[in-house]
């Protein structure tokens, strides 16, 4: 199954899911591309829906209730609803471009100049073909966040009352360290930055990391 976020509202009779809300594609994709006649069939979290009358209302969905246990007539169930399938196509969600389903999926010269101004002189060029494999262009950018983040992002150190609250990350120690609320806002707007490049020229998003580590 391949990640993917939609790239506008969407709205279907009562209920509403927001913009880049979080999907997962449950068939294979027919081509290792995103053109608009892909067909998808997406998986959507119900927690990631509302209402359009809690919409309207400005009800955020972490505050959301939804009751979504199956309505059994002849005693108790465990069935719950979790989610919808939606069908839909390449020009509604941008599509993981870290799955490996698209490793050997291309880029030209112009999309690559769209998302980073011009082509890099140490980007790898496919052997056989004058364009790129996304995979390249994703580890580029993301070794370019990793130096950004390493610069303009500030970090603090944890102590031993951090991690018994829960900071940090799986077997962190005191003094190691992460990033203050500072450095996530500016972590985040910057990723922000990455993501909206690649998605606009290529139709694929990413994860970008930051060279850091998240569970």
């Amino acid at each position: 199954m391949i990640d993917c976020i939609t790239r506008k509202d969407m709205k279907f009779g009562g209920y509403f899911i927001p913009a880049r809300s979080k999907g997962v594609i449950i068939n294979k994709p027919q081509y290792d591309k995103v053109v608009p006649g892909l067909n998808l069939l997406i998986s959507i979290s119900l927690y990631n829906m509302r209402t359009e009358e809690e919409r309207k209302e400005g009800v955020p969905l972490s505050h959301v209730e939804r009751r979504n246990e199956l309505e059994s007539m002849d005693g108790s169930s465990s069935a719950r609803m979790i989610g919808i399938v939606v069908c839909a196509d390449g020009n509604q969600v941008y599509i993981d471009g870290g799955h490996k389903f698209y490793e050997d999926a291309h880029l030209t010269g112009r999309q690559i100049e769209r998302i980073l101004g011009q082509i890099p002189p140490g980007l790898h060029t496919d052997e056989y073909r004058k364009d790129y494999k996304i995979r390249h262009v994703i580890d580029y950018m993301e070794n370019d966040f990793a130096e950004w983040v390493g610069l303009n992002c500030e970090f603090k150190p944890l102590t031993k009352q951090d991690i018994e609250n829960g900071e940090g990350f799986d077997g962190a120690a005191p003094g190691d360290r992460v990033l203050s609320d500072a450095g996530l806002e500016a972590f985040f707007s910057k990723q922000r930055e990455h993501q909206n490049k690649l998605e606009a020229a290529t139709g694929f998003t990413y994860g970008f990391k930051g060279g850091l580590i998240w569970d």
